[in-house]
């Protein structure tokens, strides 16, 4: 009777880190790509592209990572569809304002958010500015009248008094 052949690879991949090749009788480890096989041929370590001389990597940086890489792009740049190359950055509040009615600030992460100059609130649409009626919160600090303007708002006296240096307190006309 003939003796079965026992397979190196089947207790504990025969000892290797990722995989096991079974070649007649003798157990060969392999790595799954992005890793190549230490100097003791059992374990896999990270191969890292960024150093290989493949012309494949990236246009401005390379960024080693378990298994791989990425690029990544110098300030002002974005990379392309291609993952690899860099494009310049168009900063979204340079086109159209960023579609907002005051003020556009670039976010870190390339979106624009929407900001309203003093005496306005953002709209609901983000984008938009809408006049804050100062009069409606104490009497915009006013003693007798509050007139809301564009943007601000201003004190004013009933009949036979008249508005003191300070702009708020109106007092009687001799």
């Amino acid at each position: 009777m003939k003796e079965k052949a026992i397979d190196p690879c089947h207790e504990n991949r025969g000892g290797c880190s990722h995989a096991c090749l079974n070649d007649n009788g003798r157990a060969v480890c392999q790595c799954f790509p992005g890793y190549t096989l230490d100097f003791d041929q059992k374990n896999c370590i990270d191969l890292n592209e960024c150093q290989s001389t493949d012309a494949s990597h990236c246009q401005h940086e390379c960024v080693n990572t378990f298994g791989g890489f990425r690029c990544r792009c110098f300030a002002g740049f974005k990379l392309a569809e291609d993952q690899r190359s860099c494009v310049p950055k168009i900063d979204g509040c340079s086109v159209n304002n960023g579609e907002c009615e005051h003020d556009c600030f670039e976010q870190p992460d390339g979106r624009q958010r929407c900001g309203c100059k003093d005496g306005y609130k953002l709209g609901d649409d983000g984008k938009s500015c809408k006049d804050i009626n100062e009069c409606e919160k104490n009497n915009g600090n006013c003693e007798q009248l509050c007139i809301n303007t564009e943007g601000s708002s201003e004190c004013s006296c009933f009949p036979g008094f008249m508005l003191i240096y300070d702009g708020k307190t109106c007092e009687v006309v001799i």
